[in-house]
């Protein structure tokens, strides 16, 4: 299932999905999301060499034509910058969209969310979303939880492709606290652990973090 589904699913896509309850399927989206999910969006152009970073930077940008819009959008904001190097905080808000509704037709234009109708008191209709596979956000998280062991003997350097877009995603789940959802007790530490670390000393998590501290601090 990994070696088919993985590529048709971006880094920001999986973080997505990862918000739904392991338990019920209903989405549950955590504060600082829009933010992480600006890092995936950067994690992936990364992957994809259309952009370049250094550890607090965004260094440059490549003319590449991402298939999918979502990346293929933020890219072309991207290009826009006028100066070269910059913060990579400027990055991730500039990559950085803020509509819950967004995040939502991402999932439901690719069939992976569905919406149900309820009614408060009986008349006044609202929507719960949930994902349409129970099992997605577990067999993303197991696939995570075994690059990070893999990850935690494993130079930075010498990662393959695959490994090092979970530890992206690992580290960008850290941030936001996805990790204690789906690396729970015990059981869970060594995951938790490593994917704290990454999000430590990934350029691109660290700067999320960052952007997330200072707008905590603005509020």
């Amino acid at each position: 299932m990994q070696g088919d589904d993985r590529p048709t699913r971006t880094i920001p896509i999986e973080l997505l999905l990862l918000c739904a309850d392991p338990l019920t399927g209903r989405f549950r989206f955590p504060s600082g999301l829009h933010r992480a999910f600006a890092g995936g969006i950067l994690g992936e152009l990364l992957l994809a060499g259309a952009i370049t970073v250094d550890d607090r930077r965004l260094l440059g940008i490549q003319p590449l034509l991402p298939t999918d819009p979502v990346l293929a959008g933020v890219l072309s904001r991207l290009g826009g910058i006028k100066k070269l190097p910059t913060k990579l905080e400027y990055a991730v808000r500039l990559a950085t969209t803020s509509d819950l509704h967004a995040f939502r037709c991402h999932l439901l234009a690719q069939e992976l969310m569905r919406k149900e109708t309820h009614r408060a008191l009986g008349f006044l209709p609202y929507l719960k979303f949930f994902a349409t596979d129970l099992g997605i956000a577990p067999e993303i998280a197991t696939r995570v939880r075994s690059s990070l062991a893999a990850a935690s003997t494993a130079p930075d350097h010498s990662r393959p492709p695959e490994l090092e877009r979970d530890c992206q995603l690992a580290a960008l789940m850290a941030t936001i606290s996805l990790d204690s959802r789906h690396f729970p007790g015990p059981e869970g530490r060594p995951a938790r652990t490593t994917a704290r670390k990454l999000a430590t000393t990934q350029p691109i998590a660290q700067a999320v973090r960052r952007v997330i501290t200072s707008d905590k601090n603005a509020d």
